[in-house]
This record gives structure tokens, sequence and C-alpha cells, in this order.
């Protein structure tokens, strides 16, 4: 059926079966055959692969290609290997028993490759060497320490330091030290207040709203689950107060639907959680904060800065001064009704 389909079209050449195959696929990307082109193509059990990757399972009568594609003049393309490929696939297509092409687009100029850059020199440099085929001599493990891979579910993921699921009900996560076997609850809660402060001063109204649950049940997805990375995502749709009240004294009673999602991460090897937030913001007049509720009382925060993890008192200490003073500025702001003064 596909010689058939081919011999219609007029085809008798590999490179008019290249030509219509990239015109076909630039036509489906919405772009000009004058910017981009076919630079390799890989036919799995036929030809070597330009990439080094598992194959697939067999099945009767699929055939997997791989096509590259790069913009013109960017690399150098061997027309010669490109026709071969073709012509390969032109004999496939005579053969009764293939009845599909299951095609495979790859972009070449924006390939992306995730490793674990391990035993980095802090303030220095690291090389590391790429070979597209992959190494088939096994290179010592000398100097290296073994990694643990990675374990993923459906709304879990775990290296050798964390195990992290999510509370399918309200999107915070339960975190298991594997270190001290101690877990943590209702991490990454998110909580969201009002604010009539200006650009600099937070100043809560007088009668606040705190929303510190979504308007329904999270939607978790394990979106990775590779050797490199282990990655849930968690979204989530929150009614918040669309701004504050004309009284500026408490929260408009109109809500605004906002999406919080979250893009929690464990890299192997890695002691630490990588979390990535990003909130559709349509209110006004607020504060969102997350929280990560321990049950130890905690001295201090490291605080990421420029080529440095800060570490900083969680409370700066309260200076002596006598109650006059006191006084005496709590006088100064008067007229400033989003100035409060807290003891």
């Amino acid at each position: 059926m596909l010689s058939t389909a081919i011999a219609l079209s007029g085809i008798s050449s590999p490179t008019q079966l290249a030509q219509m195959a990239e015109s076909m696929i630039m036509t489906s990307l919405g772009q000009s055959n004058e910017t981009q082109t076919i630079s390799r193509v890989y036919i799995e059990n036929y030809s070597a692969s330009p990439l080094h990757h598992e194959h697939h399972v067999a099945q009767s009568g699929v055939v997997y290609i791989e096509i590259m594609i790069a913009p013109k003049g960017r690399i150098i393309i061997n027309e010669d290997e490109i026709g071969q490929a073709f012509q390969q696939v032109m004999t496939l297509l005579e053969q009764e028993d293939i009845h599909t092409l299951e095609l495979t687009l790859i972009d070449q100029a924006r390939e992306t490759i995730d490793f674990v850059a391990a035993d980095l020199p802090s303030y220095g440099l690291k090389t590391f060497w790429l070979y597209p085929r992959g190494l088939k001599a096994a290179i010592s493990s000398e100097g290296h320490s073994s990694v643990v891979p990675l374990i993923a579910q459906e709304q879990t993921i775990e290296n050798e330091f964390y195990r992290i699921a999510v509370n399918a009900q309200d999107g915070t996560l339960i975190v298991t030290d594997k270190l001290t076997n101690v877990a943590f609850s209702g991490l990454n809660r998110f909580i969201d207040g009002g604010d009539i402060g200006d650009l600099y001063t937070y100043c809560p109204p007088e009668h606040d709203t705190l929303i510190s649950a979504p308007l329904e049940t999270p939607k978790v997805e394990l979106i990775n689950s590779d050797s490199v990375q282990a990655k849930l995502r968690i979204s989530g749709r929150w009614a918040l107060p669309g701004s504050c009240a004309a009284s500026r004294s408490e929260r408009s009673a109109r809500s605004t639907v906002c999406s919080i999602v979250s893009e929690v991460s464990l890299t192997p090897g890695v002691r630490r959680i990588d979390i990535h937030t990003s909130v559709e913001n349509k209110a006004k007049d607020h504060r969102l904060r997350v929280a990560f509720p321990v049950s130890y009382t905690v001295d201090q925060v490291a605080a990421e800065g420029t080529f440095e993890v800060r570490t900083r008192p969680v409370a700066q200490p309260i200076p002596l001064i006598s109650a006059m003073a006191i006084s005496a500025w709590a006088y100064s702001i008067v007229g400033y009704p989003n100035m409060r003064l807290y003891t």
C-alpha cells in the first residue's frame, strides 16, 4: 500500500522521496524549506544511529525511522548518506510485509543533553567529553562514588537521600530524610494573605483573610523518570480575593482563580530537593508565601548568594532602646496608615 502511494505520487528516485519528505515535514512545522533541511536519517536495524539510545521493541511490519533536521548552512550534510537512507526506505516500501513507518523528528540544533556533573571543584572547572555513540569499553569508576538509581512512581520520587510523596488532597509534600528516617509533612504549602502596603512595605489589612488550600484537588503528574532526574508536577487552582476592599480594612469578597504549578525534582547523588514554582497572578493587593513547617526550632537559614550559599540568623536581635525612643518613633509615623508598630 505504501509503495503504491509513492508510485502514484510520481516518485521514482531517492532524491525525489527526500524532497517530498522534507516538504511534508516543513509544512507540518509551519516552516519554510529555505530555512531548514534534513541532516540525518536513521533506520533502526538498517543503518547506524547518530544517537546512543535503546532500540524499540520489535513489532511485525513496523519500521522505526528517525529524521533529523537542522538550519541550512549551520552544519555539514552528507548528501550521499541521506540518499542511501532514502534508497533503503524505497526498498522497504516494496516489501509486502511492511505496513507502517513510524517516524520520529529530531531538531538537531535544539537537542538538550542532561547529565549529572559530579565532583565539581569549587570556583573551578571540569571537562566532560561527549561521545555520540557511547563508550563500549568499560571505564574505571575509580575516584567516582557509586550513584544509587532513582525511583519514580505516579506520585512519589526517591533518590539515596530523600523520598518525596505528594498529598493528593492539597498538593503539599511529605519528605522523608532517608539518612535519619525522619518524615516532614505539609511542606511547600502556599499561604496567601492581603497586603495594603506600598512597593516596599508589607502591611496586612486589619481583618485579613488567609487562603492556604487549593480550590480543588490538584493534579499530580510524573513528568520525568530517567537516570538523570525524577520530576513531579503539581498543578493547582486557587480562588484568591481579587483585591482589597474599598475600605482597605479587609479583602474583597469577589475572588479570582489563579493557577500555581510546582515542579519538584531529585537528582542522583545530590542531597538537595529542587522546586520550581510558577504562578499565574490575577489578584491584587496580596502576599503569597510558601511554608515548610518543621517540628524543631530553626536558628539559621541558608540563602543563595553570588557564588555562595550564605548562612543567616532567622531573626535579627532586637536592639535595647528606651520606651521614650519607641514613643517618639511611633509618633513620627502618625499619618501613614500603611505603617504600623509591632512590639
